[in-house]
């Protein structure tokens, strides 16, 4: 049997070497580091690949969040913006490229979104004995928005029992090989957006969330995810 694998992947097969210095500035006005209720963060990340080894590359992130509380902390929200983009002299691969979807995209499954390359096995290019071919290559840039809220439930405090509501929107996209295994694959900018709600309950044993979540805007190829169980604080 053939490799199953995206004919992009197959493309960037082989042994590299990376060697890469980087830096993260962070600028953190939060009131709490653990359970923020106010002010915000703001956070760069510079990576640079080239000064030895195979690769070159340049990759940026950075990200900005908003923390702001209401009735006296009972409801808390919070605004996150956060985006990438790399940059390579030879093309990226997938080892270096960005994901997006889990608990960094909700709604849709880990690299469940993104330029995509597909086709059934009976129509692969490479033969008919061929597995199905569904991958997720990752993207040179990629932005999100998160909003989150989080309120009582009306139990007693020390249940430590909350819920919440979250909307998420943005997309990944940009590659620099499109030659997929039955042709060009899409790697342009699409919308994904999605809407959910929480319950996050503090346990001695570590702080967990439960989200389910209802994709709003996708594409077909996606993959989606509704339900996800996290170890998390409410924020």
């Amino acid at each position: 049997m053939l490799d199953s694998s995206s004919q992009i992947i197959r493309d960037e097969q082989g042994a590299m070497i990376t060697s890469a210095v980087g830096f993260t500035y962070a600028y953190d006005r939060r009131n709490s580091v653990v359970d923020p209720t106010a002010g915000f963060i703001l956070t760069l990340t510079q990576e640079f690949a080239g000064l030895g080894g195979d690769t070159r590359y340049t990759k940026t992130q950075g990200n900005a969040k908003l923390y702001k509380s209401l009735f006296e902390e009972a409801v808390v929200l919070s605004a996150e913006l956060e985006g990438g983009y790399i940059y390579a002299t030879d093309g990226t691969r997938i080892t270096d490229r960005f994901t997006t979807g889990g608990d960094s995209f909700r709604g849709f499954a880990r690299n469940g979104l993104g330029p995509r390359d597909f086709c059934d096995a009976g129509a692969c290019v490479r033969g008919p004995d061929d597995e199905d071919v569904n991958e997720g290559l990752g993207g040179n840039a990629y932005s999100v928005l998160r909003l989150d809220a989080s309120f009582p439930l009306g139990l007693p405090e020390q249940y430590g029992i909350y819920g919440g509501v979250f909307a998420d929107a943005g997309s990944l996209w940009l590659l620099d090989n499109t030659a997929g295994s039955m042709g060009t694959v899409d790697d342009a900018f699409h919308m994904r957006s999605s809407v959910g709600i929480s319950l996050f309950i503090d346990t001695a044993f570590a702080p967990l969330r439960f989200n389910y979540a209802f994709p709003i805007q996708k594409e077909d190829y996606d993959e989606t995810e509704r339900f996800r169980f996290t170890l998390q604080t409410r924020f």
